[in-house]
């Protein structure tokens, strides 16, 4: 998973996100422990047994009845949760764009970022003290703010004028690293920013696309051991390109012209990245541009821990919201949704949580019911694939094991639309 920001939902105008078709969007992976997490449609779904059963989150929580953007969840080393949701407009209560919860249940606005818009946001992994927010707010100058209380209070780090952030990227093992990628409003170039000392100083590099072009450039992953060190991408409408530096940004070489556009990332050590594309196809991708391509479940989120892969795949075509795998060759399929999600979290009477998701429950538990395989489908929790990994020839192949599926992609496209106007329009009504 690479912190990114909200997406656009279009799938209904009233009860938006439980009435929402079921689909993951992104996983989230911690470091240790055997938790796991799927941003879906319809809500957060956590579970705190590796994917066996999983507890829901509702994102009426945070945002209104009728919102239209889904949140993007952070979680801590520690367990501690950021949220962000650039649209005071659409905030439940808050009205803030930066929420924050130890426990899931009560969600509460951090301090230091009044009137500000969040756009982006992110824990150090290696320090769950430390945390980092960029926003994008119309109007007024934009910058990167620092907290070294789990989130609890934000000290802006630096200001970049009429800048908006379009993400926030801490190096996985070196808490005073910071990558941050911004647009330039006036001009429309894109702008990499770097600090090596917990944003005390910055350097910051600027790229104009060629006269007739509109493209952007952005950080992806910052790569462990190695402070000047990040893989970036090249964001045209269309497909994308995937681009490394080792000085800071200061130059940035092609490793791959792509076959479509980077859904999220997950780091394979210091020397390579998976990267899915379109939510479509899985492929590994090193520095030195050797390319191969998984016969993977379709999925459009990837989080890279505890010796796995984890992949949020496509619900709808696949029958299932979550795959991992150790080897590339051999996938584990969880979060089958109709017998897997329990119900909300268990929190105490008069929590944000029981106040708000509770009631709501019955009508998403009916949905997710409804997507009950057949009884002579054969479907199980215990389906595996092989896969063996392709040289790169041509078009990735899907890897999805059925027809797609009309409505899927439909969604698929919608999200597709969705990132790309997160990096066309950052402080409007966002998606991303």
């Amino acid at each position: 998973m690479t912190p990114s920001p909200p997406l656009l939902l279009l799938a209904s105008a009233a009860w938006a996100h439980v009435g929402a078709l079921v689909n993951s969007v992104d996983v989230i992976a911690p470091s240790e422990g055997q938790g796991v997490g799927v941003e879906a449609t319809v809500g957060l779904l956590w579970s705190e047994d590796d994917g066996q059963r999983f507890v829901w989150v509702c994102h009426e929580l945070l945002t209104t009845p009728d919102a239209i953007l889904l949140p993007r969840f952070q979680r801590s080393t520690a367990g501690v949760w950021l949220a962000t949701l650039p649209d005071p407009a659409q905030a439940r209560d808050l009205q803030t764009t930066l929420h924050r919860s130890e426990d899931l249940c009560t969600w509460t606005a951090p301090s230091g970022l009044e009137g500000q818009v969040v756009a982006v946001s992110a824990f150090a992994p290696s320090d769950p003290a430390r945390a980092w927010a960029g926003t994008a707010t119309p109007a007024v100058d934009n910058g990167v703010w620092r907290s070294d209380d789990a989130g609890q209070t934000f000290t802006s780090m630096t200001t970049l004028g009429r800048q908006d952030v379009i993400a926030v990227v801490p190096s996985p093992d070196d808490a005073a690293v910071i990558w941050a990628s911004a647009e330039e409003r006036s001009t429309g170039r894109s702008l990499l920013h770097h600090s090596e000392d917990g944003g005390e100083t910055w350097q910051a590099t600027a790229y104009a696309p060629p006269q007739g072009e509109a493209w952007t450039i952005r950080v992806l992953a910052a790569v462990p051991g190695q402070a000047g060190a990040a893989w970036l991408v090249r964001d045209p409408v269309g497909v994308d390109t995937l681009l490394f530096t080792e000085d800071r940004g200061v130059t940035v070489r092609e490793v791959a012209a792509l076959d479509g556009e980077v859904f999220d990332v997950a780091l394979d050590g210091a020397d390579a990245i998976w990267l899915s594309l379109d939510g479509r196809s899985l492929e590994r991708v090193t520095r030195d541009g050797e390319r191969g391509v998984l016969d993977a479940p379709a999925a459009s989120g990837l989080d890279a821990a505890r010796g796995r892969l984890w992949l949020a795949t496509n619900l709808q075509l696949e029958g299932h919201g979550l795959s991992w795998t150790e080897d590339g060759l051999s996938y584990t399929d969880a979060l089958f949704v109709h017998t897997d999600v329990i119900g909300p979290l268990d929190c105490a009477e008069g929590t944000d949580l029981a106040e708000v998701c509770e009631p709501l429950w019955p009508a998403l538990s009916d949905s997710l019911q409804a997507l009950s395989p057949p009884e002579d489908s054969g479907l199980d929790s215990s389906s595996a694939r092989d896969s063996t990994p392709t040289a790169k020839e041509g078009p990735a192949p899907c890897g999805c094991g059925a027809s797609p599926a009309g409505a899927a992609w439909v969604l698929t496209a919608l999200l597709a639309w969705g990132r790309r106007r997160s990096a066309a329009a950052p402080g409007a009504a966002r998606s991303g």
